[in-house]
């Protein structure tokens, strides 16, 4: 039996403080939807898409709060136990306290808003936590308050060396934080954005963009200062990220090139692992959807008035918005296709845009061509044109 929304919110309600996906020591909505354990990415279940619908609805809810109390991740926190929030305010990390949500913006663009406690918290619960007992707030929070336990016991002891203490507290109270997981990775449906300005020994500066996106995948976007005559260029990257088994490092696999390296070393930087390793990239407020223009390679069709591009490196399918330079792909098409409907492989410069595709319709990504390149006679992404994907953007 596939679980509903609103029992979803039921079961928030009965556990207080879920998580959304990962494990830990409160239960897990994901593995409620599944019907028990299962291994890999939410994404990939059978019932991903069902829990994307879920999680977005339990996200809106007015009786819930989207934070990252438990161990960092996104956890729901339903509202009757909020006064329980505020009587243990101070035994919890005032970052996990934050309420997170994704607002969409006019453009059809998507920004995280962050609201840091106790901003977000109504005044009813206020009173209410003000007149509860430790006991009861603890009663309240259930499996999460033995969270905050170890978090106070961690402070306390980091705390009393940085004070001088006696010098006999074990060595690992000396151990750093326990690294940030990324906001939107992979079992997050949020897209994040991070930036940073990294340093350039020919030019001006460079501007290094990363966005991460739900299922997976990742744009990115270098730009160098005044190497054009005075003027920026934009180089261009996409593709997948692997899972690791140390959360907090973050391997980029782009359409073309050797993998990327990341870690999230606090729970809003990324830290760039090159040679140095010192530069860091921060968490944006908004979204930023890299959008190109970006030369892609992938799979064309044209079937019924209508025409989708499949991305190789990404697997991405993407409806195309007819315009001038579809028009001269759509020609290309039809002159080398052998059936209707059957793809073609082709490589074209595309810029990713928000659209509707008919009024009233949910706002989904599409692509506009502005020119093509090549169109071939294949009918999967073969790994020769995978590995000739994205090098940079063309003027």
């Amino acid at each position: 039996m596939i679980m509903t929304t609103r029992a979803a919110l039921a079961f928030v309600r009965k556990n207080g403080v879920v998580l959304m996906a990962a494990r830990g020591p409160v239960p897990s909505l994901a593995e409620a939807i599944a019907g028990g354990r299962f291994r890999g990415s939410w994404w990939g279940h059978p019932r991903g898409r069902v829990m994307f619908r879920i999680f977005e609805a339990v996200a809106d809810s007015k009786e819930i709060l989207v934070c990252r109390l438990v161990d960092g991740k996104i956890t729901f926190v339903h509202r009757r136990v909020w006064p329980a929030l505020v009587r243990l305010e101070k035994r919890l990390p005032k970052r996990g306290l934050a309420a997170v949500r994704q607002e969409h913006t006019e453009s059809g663009r998507h920004r995280n808003v962050v609201t840091p406690f106790p901003d977000w918290v109504p005044a009813a619960a206020r009173r209410q936590g003000k007149r509860l007992d430790e006991t009861a707030a603890k009663r309240l929070l259930g499996a999460a308050a033995r969270l905050a336990g170890v978090l106070l016991l961690f402070v306390g002891l980091v705390s009393l060396q940085a004070c001088g203490g006696s010098g006999k507290a074990p060595q690992a109270a000396a151990a750093p934080a326990v690294p940030a997981t990324p906001v939107d990775a992979p079992d997050v449906p949020y897209a994040t954005t991070y930036a940073g300005d990294l340093p350039c020994a020919d030019c001006a500066g460079r501007r290094l963009t990363l966005t991460l996106f739900p299922g997976g995948s990742w744009r990115m976007r270098r730009t160098y200062r005044g190497v054009d005559a005075g003027k920026d260029r934009s180089l261009y990257a996409l593709g997948t990220r692997a899972a690791a088994d140390d959360r907090s490092r973050l391997v980029l696999h782009p359409a073309a090139g050797e993998p990327l390296q990341f870690r999230f070393v606090a729970g809003d930087r990324l830290q760039v692992l090159d040679r140095e390793g010192n530069d860091l990239l921060a968490l944006q407020a908004s979204v930023d959807a890299v959008a190109g223009p970006m030369p892609l390679t992938g799979l064309y069709t044209y079937l019924a008035d209508a025409a989708s591009f499949k991305e190789c490196s990404t697997g991405t399918t993407l409806p195309i918005v007819p315009v001038a330079g579809s028009s001269a792909l759509q020609s290309a098409y039809l002159a080398a296709r052998h059936a209707p409907g059957k793809p073609l492989l082709v490589t074209l410069t595309g810029q990713f845009v928000d659209r509707s595709p008919e009024p009233g319709a949910p706002v989904r990504e599409h692509l506009i061509v502005t020119q093509h390149q090549q169109v071939g006679p294949a009918s999967r992404c073969l790994p020769e044109a995978t590995a000739s994907g994205v090098r940079g953007a063309r003027r």
